[in-house]
């Protein structure tokens, strides 16, 4: 039995940070109606399962119908059912239009947040029992699978899937949070789990837990980066394999250049082709069908060049739109410059000046953690004061809650640390140069 999975399509939203022609060609909706649609009956998959937020919570009914019912409508025609689970955005409307769909061609598990089982027959007569779950709000927070039927491995099918949209191991306390253990405790050997748009897999004694992610990166965040695309499942028996199937148009990445040894503009133009040239040839062997990538350029490294050089160079990128690299289009949606003029790092690190304080601090952030308590308490004030000047501020009160500071991106708070820490040290260490020079023409 042959199973095509995704989640979080979003339909009614559009790529970010790419030229609004290419958002409209590679949107969820074409995406999910031409590439998914395509890839189901070109695979000759029985289902088709999806695992919540089909549908945007800014754009609901009117926009998703139609895709939706194209879909269906085109799945059923080869045979292929559509099964699905309601998600936080799409709690309300699912069902709606799973009613309007032609009879048995897209069903909704769980409506109301009441566990239900179907059943599924095979092209090559394997039965497969699909346990699913929605949303009945916008926010759930205790676990789904405090009401999961038990005996569900003990079943007649040859295999069991459970299908839901849920935070695994999280902090999202209001999205049905779940921890993995619950999910290898109900002895169904396969979970398909929506709601992050980052595709993970992991394995729990004999259970494994799916996140397929969103068929298409929606914008530059760590969640959206890399590979993206529906999953195939093959089932036999109790076995099942899985691959991606890597259809997204766009993908996000950040990539960074490294400016050693790069002292004039022309280098750095070449340093930043070559770079992004050998990503490019990557990206491409892992997704056939890219055609854009939208990158946020971090330039590091130690450089004779100014920041304002640099930021001159890329910006020449910027005022061109995207530029064609190995046949993919290439679009800086964001640059960072943390390079710096030559420092002598190994000294400083034997000074006690505020120079070699930064230079060991940098030296922290830029291992592997844990740090010191030292810089362990730079990295949660920062958090508490990006969280109290965001969620805490009255000028921002319409954005959503993000629980508490810890809940912030540790990574992104980090990297702004050493962004910072790297400004300051050279700003330093200019200021001591002009000392030095100043004190060489007394």
């Amino acid at each position: 039995m042959r199973l095509l999975v995704t989640a979080d399509i979003h339909i009614g939203c559009r790529p970010t940070e790419v030229p609004a022609q290419t958002a409209a060609n590679c949107s969820p909706a074409v995406m999910l109606r031409e590439d998914v649609v395509k890839a189901a009956v070109d695979r000759e998959v029985d289902a088709v399962l999806l695992a919540g937020d089909v549908v945007d919570q800014q754009n609901k009914y009117f926009e998703a119908v139609g895709v939706l019912e194209q879909v269906v409508e085109k799945l059923s025609r080869e045979n292929i059912v559509t099964f699905a689970v309601a998600g936080n955005h799409d709690h309300d409307v699912l069902s709606s239009i799973a009613a309007n769909a032609p009879t048995g061609s897209l069903k909704v598990l769980g409506t109301g947040g009441q566990w239900e089982s179907c059943s599924l027959s095979g092209r090559d007569g394997g039965n497969l029992k699909i346990w699913g779950w929605s949303f009945p709000g916008e926010h759930v927070e205790e676990s789904p699978l405090e009401s999961f039927p038990g005996g569900t491995a003990a079943d007649d099918a040859s295999c069991v899937i459970g299908l839901l949209h849920a935070d695994l191991d999280g902090n999202e306390r209001s999205y049905a949070p779940v921890q993995g253990r619950e999910l290898a405790d109900t002895g169904v050997p396969l979970w398909i789990l929506g709601h992050l748009h980052k595709p993970s897999r992991r394995n729990i004694d004999h259970t494994c837990i799916l996140y397929p992610g969103s068929p298409q990166g929606l914008d530059p965040g760590p969640g959206e980066r890399g590979p993206h695309g529906p999953w195939l499942l093959e089932l036999d028996d109790s076995e099942f394999s899985m691959e991606q199937l890597p259809l997204a148009r766009i993908r996000y990445e950040e990539v960074a250049v490294v400016l050693d040894n790069v002292q004039t503009a022309e280098k750095l133009r070449e340093e930043v082709s070559r770079t992004l040239r050998d990503r490019i040839n990557d990206w491409k062997s892992e997704m056939p069908a890219l055609a854009f990538v939208s990158v946020r350029l971090l330039i590091e490294g130690s450089t004779t060049l100014s920041q304002e050089e640099v930021r001159g160079v890329i910006g020449e990128i910027s005022e061109s739109g995207a530029m064609v690299l190995e046949g993919v289009e290439v679009f800086v949606n964001q640059l960072q410059v943390a390079a710096y003029p030559p420092i002598d790092f190994e000294a400083l690190r034997h000074e006690q000046t505020p120079p070699s304080v930064l230079v060991n601090i940098l030296d922290e952030l830029e291992a592997d953690e844990p740090f010191s308590a030292e810089v362990e308490a730079l990295v949660t004030n920062l958090q508490s004061r990006l969280y109290s000047d965001v969620y805490q501020a009255g000028a921002f009160f319409q954005l959503p809650d993000a629980g508490s500071p810890e809940d912030l991106g540790r990574e992104d708070v980090i990297i702004r640390l050493r962004n910072q820490a790297r400004a300051l040290l050279t700003a330093l260490w200019k200021q001591r140069a002009s000392q030095q020079e100043a004190e060489k023409k007394q």
